[in-house]
């Protein structure tokens, strides 16, 4: 219900309007009402088997060879169409009497039935009013009306009604003036190009002049309408085009076509087609002539549609056409059978059929190469072709009962049994609770251990050791007592008693170091050089910093790569109904190819080098364009393509690893790759596959952190990772499958980190 306008005795509530040919816009008063008149002229409403309603007068009986194309409307009002306005009347006192009126004048009084109101008047006699004249010939405009609640015109309206009209009757055809001679206003779209697709037409082109879509001040262009007609030949279906034809609306929205194209036609039948342009109202009129050859040339408007194929669209093969063998297979054909009788009769059927569809083809592709998958698939499915035969042969009431006595022995299996319902629950709980225990015991027993217990699991290396101790050094400050550093920059301490000495040093050969000789104890007594040794001393430098030796607080048996790159266009092809076979490159002719991959790496075995597993997951996406699988038709199909590859691995990982500082590392690794492959086309038709591969990689690692010491000890210990590195790597993936054959190399570089 519409709401309306409001009185201090009553309200008026718009219900609904007929006899008009758009719905009511708006959802307030004023409401805007649209009425397009449009016919040939000397036709009536019964020439188009109407009489107070609307009419098709696209349907016109003169449009024939003589005058194919007069201007039309799918929902034409005519003289004798009655324009009907019915109301809800509401409030403590209803009104006597509504009316509508134009201005002072009033048109129609409206006929009071308890609480509602009917208001009719017959277009003949709105024309007047809306247009100010009859309606005749080309006219347009529109006038704003108001209902009242009174018989009397001049009382305060209760709702508006904005009535917009457009009348085109003329006594032939109507044709658009050729785009050379565009005029200022009141022309449409004037020459327009096109091109077939699957099941589809596109207009490719179209010129419009610079004020469109105005034509008057409320009556607009708002689109075109596009005939066409089926014929054996071109010339049959230039000849057979008229207004009658089939037709398909185009809207245009800024001077661009919302939608380019016209769907829902049959493949390798040959179209002819023209366009018309349409206006608010939806007359149709200003039709293009496409009777010159040289404008329109066969190839343009005459198109026969043509399935498009993308790279994988003959390679869809399901689960049950696997197993079998073939879709003409008994079993296949009786699954096929269910599907439509059945599956397809209900919103669960049918998501059901949706998903199967969606999830079968990469399980098919893998079960197709193995019998003994085949021969396991056959017998899962022997359960669902047997009940899906019984329902064909008996129908749809056996397999329930069926059903119905499976579930009434589950239901009484399980109430005989129901102190046992929660024993899943339990078994759950129960592992989920010794799992956490164990957790908190073992984080218990670490806490309790310190941070000696994680130390003595990891190996004491001289991670920063550059330097070795030897030559001159004049020691300025001391350490603090019973101290130990583990830091990656130079601390230095100031001493209670700083020392200052410049007597040179006399090498002792019997007690090692260098030994400086003073009257006051030296730095051997001072330091306690030794002893602090044991707590990881090595160096002195000569400002007095003091350098200890650290060891690494990260095991660094695992790793995370993440590489980018480029890869080879696939060797996957297609192959057209005539034979003709598409790569990769002629449908996706983008020859940089950008993939990101990202492998986890595990190295259990440290002793000699790093051997451990890999997984990893990738993916590239690229878009083109299909190909029609009618190799004779040259065109680019205008049908967009999108190819998403995921591909999975997991495999082996050997790097010539040996030192914890070590600056360049070379690896291999080589296993399996699963390719998931989904393949999209603008009109959402979707294509999912799975196919197998194996791949060998080589490359190499520079170890970032052994530039400086200073982030090294900062990335080690404050956020556990042992090392960064730059990686650079080629992996060759070899595809198991010929027939899908995503065999490429792929070229990388990127990060990793050691953890």
């Amino acid at each position: 219900m519409l709401l309306g306008g409001t009185s201090a005795q009553a309200t008026l509530a718009l219900t609904s309007v007929s006899g008009i040919s758009k719905p009511v816009s708006g959802s307030a008063s004023p409401y805007t009402i649209y009425a397009g008149m449009a016919y040939f002229n000397g036709e009536s409403a019964s020439s188009y088997g109407c009489s107070t309603g609307t009419c098709n007068t696209c349907q016109s009986i003169a449009a024939t060879a003589a005058f194919p194309f007069v201007p039309c409307n799918e929902t034409s009002v005519m003289p004798t169409t009655n324009f009907v306005v019915n109301l809800t009347l509401s409030g403590t006192t209803l009104p006597t009497a509504v009316r509508l009126c134009e201005g002072s004048n009033g048109i129609s009084t409206g006929v009071i039935s308890g609480s509602t109101a009917t208001i009719t008047v017959p277009w003949s006699s709105m024309c007047s009013f809306v247009l100010g004249a009859a309606c005749t010939t080309v006219q347009r405009g529109s006038k704003t009306l108001k209902i009242v609640e009174s018989s009397d015109c001049s009382a305060t309206s209760a709702l508006d009604l904005n009535v917009v009209m457009s009348v085109n009757i003329t006594a032939g055809d109507d044709y658009v003036a050729d785009c050379s001679s565009v005029a200022a206003v009141d022309e449409g779209v004037c020459f327009f190009s096109a091109q077939e697709g699957d099941e589809k037409i596109y207009i490719t082109d179209f010129k419009i002049p610079t004020n469109y879509p105005a034509i008057a001040d409320v009556v607009k262009f708002e689109g075109l309408t596009l005939f066409s007609e089926t014929a054996a030949s071109a010339a049959a279906g230039r000849a057979a085009l008229k207004s009658s034809s089939r037709r398909d609306s185009l809207t245009i929205t800024g001077g661009s076509l919302e939608s380019q194209f016209v769907s829902g036609l049959t493949n390798d039948s040959l179209y002819c087609i023209t366009v018309g342009n349409r206006d608010n109202t939806g007359n149709i009129y200003q039709f293009i002539d496409v009777s010159s050859l040289v404008l329109y040339p066969d190839d343009n408007i005459c198109l026969r549609p043509s399935e498009v194929v993308g790279i994988l669209s003959d390679k869809k093969c399901f689960i049950a056409t696997a197993a079998y063998g073939s879709d003409m297979d008994q079993h296949v054909e009786t699954l096929r059978v269910f599907r439509n009788e059945f599956m397809a009769h209900s919103a669960l059927g049918r998501a059901m059929v949706k998903a199967y569809y969606r999830l079968s083809p990469p399980l098919a592709d893998f079960i197709s190469h193995n019998e003994v998958l085949k021969t396991a698939t056959r017998l899962v499915l022997w359960p669902l072709v047997w009940l899906a035969e019984l329902s064909v042969k008996f129908g749809a009431n056996l397999l329930l009962i069926i059903f119905a006595g499976l579930f009434s022995i589950a239901g009484i299996f399980i109430l005989r049994r129901k102190k046992y319902k929660f024993l899943p629950f339990f078994l759950v709980a129960t592992l989920l609770s010794f799992n956490g225990k164990k957790a908190e015991a073992q984080e218990i027993q670490m806490n309790r251990a310190g941070t000696a217990t994680t130390n003595t699991e990891i190996p004491i290396e001289d991670e920063f050791n550059l330097e070795s101790e030897s030559g001159d050094v004049p020691v300025t400050a001391a350490p603090p007592e019973n101290s130990t550093v583990i830091t990656d920059v130079p601390v230095t301490e100031q001493p209670a008693e700083p020392v200052q000495t410049t007597a040179r040093r006399k090498k002792n050969v019997a007690n090692g170091p260098n030994v400086v000789p003073r009257k006051k104890p030296g730095p051997r007594e001072i330091y306690d050089k030794d002893g602090l040794k044991k707590e990881g001393l090595y160096k002195v430098d000569k400002h007095g910093a003091f350098f200890y030796r650290v060891q690494k607080a990260t095991k660094s048996d695992q790793t995370l790569n993440v590489r980018i790159g480029q890869i080879t266009a696939p060797e996957i092809t297609a192959e057209s109904k005539d034979g003709v076979v598409y790569e990769f490159s002629d449908i996706y002719p983008n020859n940089s190819i950008m993939m990101l991959n990202v492998d986890y790496e595990w190295q259990p075995f440290l002793k000699y080098g790093k051997l451990g597993l890999v997984g990893g997951v990738g993916f590239f996406t690229v878009q083109g364009n299909g190909r029609f699988s009618d190799s004779s038709n040259t065109k680019v199909p205008i049908e967009k393509y999108t190819f998403y590859a995921l591909p999975f691995s997991l495999g082996a990982v050997y790097k010539l690893d040996f030192l914890r500082r070590q600056w360049f590392v070379p690896y291999a690794s080589g296993g399996g790759t699963y390719y998931i492959l989904i393949e999209r086309r603008d009109d959402n038709k979707t294509t999912y596959l799975g196919t197998p591969a194996v791949y060998a990689a080589a490359g190499g690692m520079f170890n970032i952190t052994a530039l400086d010491r200073e982030f090294s000890y900062k990335m080690d210990n404050q956020y556990g990772i042992a090392n960064v590195w730059l990686s650079v790597e080629y992996r060759r993936i070899q595809s198991a499958n010929s027939e899908l054959d995503m065999t490429t190399n792929f070229i990388s570089a990127g990060l990793g980190m050691d953890y």
